[in-house]
């Protein structure tokens, strides 16, 4: 067995080789966060994990020589699904009886699957780390986690909308369960001691098919139908929240955020260009003889993309992220979103889009050598 700090370390840079990087520090608190999901003989369970889903069988003949028996490891992988640390269980439902498993990202992964558990040191942690390394590393890869899709209430009849960017749309064609549940992000403002200015509600975030199998089993999620679906996300909308689903063509969950609480807009809020860094594919524009100058839109962004010169209003399009909020509050219809020219297609699904943040983020060689490892099926 490792020292415990050891594991820690090894099981950090076994993370850090996921899409997306889990950077060291040199106050480690890195090795804290850990601390908080792993004990260290679950850690050192982790190290045998790969990026790819793998059956428990699989995983076993990998890890036997350890000592551990093949019950024993099921059942700690199992606790380690149960209390958000890897992926696995209902998550993989659709590989048939087997149980599967992968190791999870930290954001979105880990993190977000401590609603209604967190506690004041692991928010503390992750602050931290958040801002030593963490958030350049979750905003910068060149393909995005999330992306925004706009407000229904902004579309208009000449927008020729996707269905990946129309949320009715998603939302009907989803084939399996829908579920609501509460959101980390706010439940993190709350133990630190700060209200959200958009809403009291917590229970605003919402995950499709394998998701909320997941969240109804794990984090006190509620399903759903799709109607209920629609009206949580009316009033989100209402509320001046902006819609974030994972980047993808059929996403399996779809956040409802704003920057006063949501982790990742504040981190993207600090960046000169958040629109650089975004997936979206509209942006605001004004109709400058239309406008009032009465500064609706400007309180109504989350972005400070929307600036008033000469009592007209103005977009900064390198920090607009096309959630279109600030249409739905222009009495006199003078900010409207428009398309961008060229549109950016998202992956087809989960796997395509880890596929390829992994191999931007790579080297040439690097890139051959993680291709080689998934088609002999080993662990990466």
């Amino acid at each position: 067995m490792d020292t415990k700090n050891d594991v820690y370390k090894k099981l950090a840079l076994h993370l850090d080789q996921m899409p997306i990087a889990f950077p060291s520090t040199e106050s480690e608190v890195e090795l804290r966060i850990l601390r908080h999901f792993f004990t260290p003989e679950e850690a050192e369970i982790a190290l045998y994990l790969s990026a790819m889903p793998e059956s428990a069988d699989k995983i076993y003949r990998r890890v036997k020589k350890t000592g551990i028996s093949r019950e024993t490891l099921e059942q700690t992988l199992d606790g380690l699904v149960s209390k958000g640390s890897i992926l696995g269980g209902k998550l993989f439902q659709d590989k048939g009886k087997k149980k599967y498993y992968s190791k999870a990202h930290l954001a979105v992964g880990m993190y977000e699957f401590q609603v209604n558990r967190l506690t004041r040191k692991l928010v503390d942690d992750m602050g931290q780390y958040t801002d030593e390394a963490y958030a350049e590393a979750f905003i910068t890869p060149r393909t995005s986690q999330l992306k925004t899709i706009p407000i229904e209430s902004s579309f208009t009849p000449e927008h020729n909308v996707a269905t990946y960017d129309d949320i009715r749309q998603l939302v009907m064609e989803t084939a399996g369960k829908i579920a609501v549940y509460n959101c980390v992000c706010k439940q993190e403002n709350i133990i630190l001691g700060k209200a959200c200015k958009k809403t009291e509600r917590q229970e605003i975030c919402i995950g499709f098919n394998e998701i909320a199998e997941y969240a109804i089993d794990n984090i006190a999620g509620r399903s759903i139908s799709k109607d209920e679906c629609l009206q949580i996300l009316k009033q989100n909308e209402k509320d001046g929240l902006i819609l974030q689903p994972e980047n993808v063509q059929k996403p399996n969950f779809l956040c409802s955020c704003c920057s006063c609480c949501c982790t990742v807009l504040n981190m993207l809020k600090k960046f000169p260009r958040p629109a650089e860094y975004w997936h979206s594919n509209y942006f605001a524009e004004v109709k400058a003889e239309d406008c009032s100058g009465c500064k609706r839109c400007q309180k109504r962004c989350s972005m400070e993309a929307i600036s008033i010169e000469e009592n007209v209003s103005s977009v900064n399009l390198e920090r607009c992220i096309g959630c279109g909020l600030c249409t739905s509050s222009c009495k006199t219809q003078a900010i409207k979103l428009k398309k961008k020219t060229r549109e950016t297609v998202p992956a087809k699904d989960q796997f395509s889009l880890y596929r390829k943040i992994m191999l931007e983020r790579l080297k040439p060689f690097d890139r051959l050598k993680m291709l080689g490892k998934v088609m002999i099926g080993s662990k990466i």
